[in-house]
């Protein structure tokens, strides 16, 4: 009866997990407003940090200790701040992770300049009003920039000579110019974003950018007129996964090809369709929770069951 007991706590946390988990995650890609989920509330008020040596950040005495399994760690910070920048890091060699911080500045929010390469993870801060860029790196490679979200700036990430860098799961929404930009940057991954109604094209490759992958993003209403919602001016990009000959969604492809601005000629040979709404995502990610979770949970509590009678 004990193990039966701790059994079904177990599953049980499993389920609660899981619901907690996929469902937000796989709806917040097709999210189809701006939320409450991205409010300052509840961070640190923070002045803006300008960090320009290894030293200068040791300073900041952020908790971590800059190695790779104990990285510097800057979060939960409200930088509100009509000066030009709100996070500045130049020159660095530490590891460091920048999470869940709102960062509302006069013209960059998070600026990044030549700092040591597969040393910074960005991931879940709110880049907001910014006048010309919600991230801009510079000379930065091997970074990893996940699940933040960017609304109302000039652009909402904007790299250049940052080769290979992973861009994922991050939603660029609104923002007077592009989703994101890249220009002269090599053997980047842009996969899983949501590109929603910015003013430009959703995703640029700009020039000199070369082997950079651009797939399974969700294209929305982004270049409104046009003729595409991405533009490549690069060389050897590809907007589709080679592994599973899988592309984009785009809400505009009217074909079995979506044709990419640019004088590449890139094409999306693969995109994947309908792009689904939130109610649809829901319901996926409940059927997947109902045969990953429930149903094995039903079935090893009827094993128990029969093993319990079997005893008596």
């Amino acid at each position: 009866m004990k193990l039966r007991t701790i059994v079904i706590v177990i599953l049980l946390s499993i389920v609660s997990y899981s619901i907690n988990l996929n469902i937000p995650l796989v709806s917040a890609r097709c999210e189809n407003k701006e939320t409450t989920s991205f409010s300052p509330n509840g961070l640190i008020q923070h002045s803006p940090i300008r960090i320009i040596s290894d030293e200068n950040l040791t300073a900041y005495n952020f908790p971590g200790l800059g190695t790779e399994n104990h990285p510097y760690l800057i979060r939960n910070l409200n930088i509100t701040t009509n000066e030009r920048t709100g996070l500045y890091i130049s020159k660095t060699t530490k590891h460091i992770i920048i999470q869940n911080c709102y960062i509302d500045a006069l013209n960059y929010g998070i600026e990044i300049v030549h700092v040591a390469d597969n040393t910074l993870l960005l991931t879940e801060n709110t880049l907001k009003n910014n006048r010309y860029y919600g991230t801009f790196f510079w000379r930065t490679a091997s970074s990893n920039i996940s699940y933040n979200y960017y609304f109302n700036n000039g652009d909402g990430l904007t790299m250049f000579y940052s080769d290979k860098t992973f861009i994922s799961n991050n939603t660029c929404i609104n923002n007077t110019n592009y989703g994101i930009y890249l220009s002269r940057s090599k053997s980047c991954n842009v996969t899983y974003n949501v590109l929603k109604e910015n003013e430009k094209y959703g995703v640029v490759l700009g020039r000199y950018t070369e082997f950079c992958a651009v797939h399974h993003n969700y294209f929305i209403n982004n270049n409104l007129g046009g003729s595409s919602q991405a533009y490549d001016h690069g060389s050897n990009n590809i907007f589709y996964d080679l592994e599973t000959n899988e592309g984009n969604w785009w809400n505009d492809c009217l074909s079995e090809n979506y044709d990419i601005d640019g004088n590449t000629m890139a094409v999306d040979f693969y995109p994947l369709g309908k792009i689904p709404n939130e109610e649809e995502m829901q319901r996926t990610s409940y059927n997947l929770l109902l045969s990953l979770v429930l149903f094995p949970t039903i079935a090893v509590l009827y094993l128990l069951q029969k093993r319990t009678k079997r005893k008596n």
